[in-house]
């Protein structure tokens, strides 16, 4: 069944609900109002064809269906969440290879002081010295 209605902000609320055992909670987590969390875990309930809580009008807990689902669930938004990271990273120059190109004298007495402060701000760049 392909899942392409399904989107990141259900995930978020789904997992915020379980985190939080309240509609009202998450909402307020995701800044959004009670019924918007509710629609959003309606839709998803709905793409995917099972119920993911038993609910009351108390108190929300994880169906059989949605305790077998939330791994995968945690799972995605994970990945969106590294995805986002990367993405901001690369947005920032704040990952990736940086060759610098230098006599040999200027690499090995200030290019190595340079590239250790350097790296202490931005420690997912790889400095590489060309010489």
């Amino acid at each position: 069944m392909p899942l392409t209605r399904v989107t990141i902000r259900q995930f978020e609320a789904f997992l915020a609900i379980v985190d939080l055992h309240s509609i009202g909670a998450a909402a307020a987590r995701l800044g959004l109002t009670a019924s918007a969390v509710s629609q959003l875990l309606a839709e998803l309930e709905t793409e995917l064809g099972f119920r993911l809580f038993d609910r009351t009008t108390r108190r929300v807990a994880l169906s059989s269906a949605g305790q077998d689902f939330l791994a995968s669930a945690e799972s995605v938004l994970r990945h969106v969440q590294a995805a986002a990271q990367s993405a901001d990273d690369i947005r920032n120059r704040a990952a990736g290879i940086v060759r610098v190109g230098a006599p040999l004298v200027i690499a090995a007495t200030a290019l190595p002081a340079a590239i250790a402060d350097y790296a202490r701000n931005k420690p997912k760049v790889v400095v590489r010295i060309c010489d």
